[in-house]
């Protein structure tokens, strides 16, 4: 083949290469915008998303001093609504707060108890207590989308928390004990630029904050996943950093992005973390037959699985075949 030749060819295949990245882009900018309610896809999920209204300046901080003592009272707060089965992270995410927290009370808030195995288990934990509650099914007037039952769980989080305290999704696990967070009226993390993550929420009964929050539900938006959590919450933030404290990466890490390092690799996730998301949604999406277990977490050879056993066991070392460690409950039943 002579040099020109050559040079052809390498200039189809570039060709080929752009047009392929630009029809992938735009295929995904359309299904984010077009499908949303169907498929359930965070807006962050595009590559675009930074071309969102007002998100800017993606990396600012918040300017919220601390008190010299604790204003986040040391209770938990779980949402969990409709009728479906409590798996074995559900249970892990109880019991690293549990264990590694140690609240005075965990409110677990229903309208349907969890149901399975590991349910009746975390019914181990002393602090839990069950708080019948229906969803909410407006807000300000405005009837939140029932095809996107996450609105109702975004707006219960932030009603439940007028008491305070720190709210928890079922996936976020707890690695280093939170005090010195809770010296704050208002803490949320960021896990990427132009997102502030409502999976954990630590807030005061006196939080302005939270109260701001509550009120940008007026101009809540039914046909976008996360625009009235995720997206709302930073614009907000950004305009009031003195009611503020962001943590960046030590509470939500990893990202949608990245999620696969937590599975799949071994970091040093033991310093610089308060808590870690799970992303199971994420995870099940490409992995829809892996169940998780005890047996099943014991040899797994990655950060995630160094992170279950140290909650489930108290010690993140690979367990050999044949050996029987201590779970979590076992002092719970011994003082039964």
């Amino acid at each position: 083949m002579t040099k020109t030749k050559y040079t052809r060819a390498y200039i189809k295949t570039a060709l080929l290469i752009v047009v392929f990245l630009v029809v992938g882009i735009i295929i995904r900018f359309v299904n984010i915008h077009d499908s949303l309610n169907s498929l359930k896809i965070h807006l962050s999920d595009s590559p675009l998303y930074f071309l969102v209204p007002g998100s800017g300046d993606a990396w600012f901080n918040g300017t919220l001093k601390p008190h010299d003592v604790y204003v986040v009272p040391n209770d938990a707060h779980f949402i969990w609504f409709s009728c479906h089965e409590f798996d074995f992270i559900n249970l892990l995410s109880l019991v690293s707060v549990y264990t590694v927290m140690k609240p005075d009370k965990i409110f677990f808030h229903t309208n349907c108890e969890p149901t399975g195995k590991w349910w009746k288990e975390a019914q181990l934990i002393p602090t839990l207590h069950v708080n019948v509650r229906e969803p909410p099914k407006e807000v300000f007037g405005k009837t939140l989308n029932p095809k996107i039952p996450e609105h109702w769980s975004d707006v219960a989080r932030l009603e439940v928390l007028r008491a305070g305290g720190v709210y928890f999704d079922t996936d976020i696990f707890v690695v280093a004990p939170l005090e010195p967070l809770r010296t704050y009226d208002y803490v949320v993390g960021r896990p990427t630029g132009h997102v502030l993550n409502n999976g954990i929420i630590f807030a005061s009964p006196n939080s302005i904050f939270l109260k701001l929050f509550y009120e940008s539900y007026r101009n809540y938006n039914p046909n976008c996943y996360s625009c009235s959590s995720v997206f709302s919450q930073h614009n907000l933030a950004r305009e009031h950093k003195q009611y503020v404290h962001i943590e960046n990466y030590s509470l939500v890490t990893p990202n949608f992005y990245n999620w696969r390092e937590l599975f799949f690799d071994k970091f040093s996730w033991d310093r610089g973390h308060f808590t870690f998301h799970i992303w199971m949604k994420a995870f099940r999406s490409e992995y829809p037959n892996v169940v998780f277990t005890p047996r099943y977490i014991n040899s797994l050879d990655s950060s995630f699985g160094e992170i279950c056993r140290y909650i489930y066991y108290g010690n993140s070392a690979i367990i050999d075949e044949g050996s029987k460690p201590k779970p979590w409950w076992t002092d719970i039943k011994r003082n039964m």
